[in-house]
């Protein structure tokens, strides 16, 4: 009986020692990690005092080094991101460069040449999400009717900007947005768009990136026959939208007239019955 005991004693001991060791091996792995300084990378920053609509030059702003896990995607890395632009807010020395800060809008090239281009209004846009608009990004475009949920029209490319004076506007938040000139892929979605101007109107969105791959891939995917097909369904929905709102139109110059006959012939019965 004594025996059985000192075994499971001596098993048990076994395991408990295992265990410490396992332990105390976790514990000091995890205090040389943190131990372990943390990895910095480079930011821009001024290096005097500046105000709006200064242009930027090299030897006005200089490099540090941040910790990784105070860097924002908005923080300018690189000299080469940002001289030669012009500043939009006034800074201090010693303040961080940041993308929303300067002018963004002209300084890019893209290629539209092959792309069909159109205006859209969109008086609805806000000014925070109008001040972040780039030239040549994509955006995802959306189609909205009244009492209708927003629907998703397709991606498209901004190539120009344009204010309530019709003048193009270059720097970020210099007046207020009224038009974009869009780029598009195809006839189609050109069609698409100038049918749903009498229809409702537009809103322009930012879509993750993982949005817009998706939207790229499936368009790869979609064969001849189905880009045809799709497109007669799309034709005889906006015929349908049309022939409703037409008909709803119709319905309400009726209506005044259904309710004049009625009143006449209320007053006809009126003077039977009093006769």
């Amino acid at each position: 009986m004594k025996g059985k005991i000192n075994a499971r004693l001596v098993i048990i001991l076994g395991i408990c020692a295992v265990l410490s060791v396992v332990f105390v091996n976790m514990t000091f792995k995890a205090a040389r990690v943190n131990a372990q300084p943390e990895r910095e990378i480079p930011v821009v920053v001024f290096g005097i005092d500046a105000g709006k609509g200064t242009f930027i030059e090299e030897g006005i702003v200089s490099i540090i080094h941040i910790p990784t896990s105070l860097f924002t995607p908005e923080m300018v890395q690189s000299k080469d991101e940002i001289v030669g632009k012009k500043l939009i807010v006034d800074v201090v020395r010693g303040e961080q460069a940041f993308h929303h800060k300067v002018t963004d809008r002209g300084s890019q090239r893209f290629e539209t040449s092959d792309l069909f281009l159109i205006s859209i209004d969109v008086p609805d846009i806000s000014d925070v999400l109008a001040a972040q608009l780039k030239l040549g990004s994509e955006y995802a475009l959306y189609h909205v009717e009244e009492l209708e949920n927003p629907r998703f029209i397709d991606l498209i490319t901004v190539t120009e900007i344009v204010d309530q004076t019709g003048q193009k506007v270059i720097e970020n938040g210099s007046s207020t947005v009224k038009s974009l000139i869009i780029g598009v892929d195809s006839e189609r979605l050109v069609k698409k768009i100038s049918a749903g101007k009498d229809l409702g109107r537009f809103d322009i969105v930012k879509p993750p990136v993982s949005f817009i791959n998706r939207i790229h891939a499936s368009k790869k995917r979609l064969s001849r026959f189905d880009y045809l097909e799709q497109e007669c369904l799309e034709k005889r929905l906006i015929v349908v939208e049309r022939m409703k709102r037409k008909q709803s139109e119709v319905n309400q110059n009726e209506q005044p007239g259904l309710n004049d006959s009625e009143t006449e012939n209320s007053g006809s019965e009126g003077n039977q019955n009093q006769s």
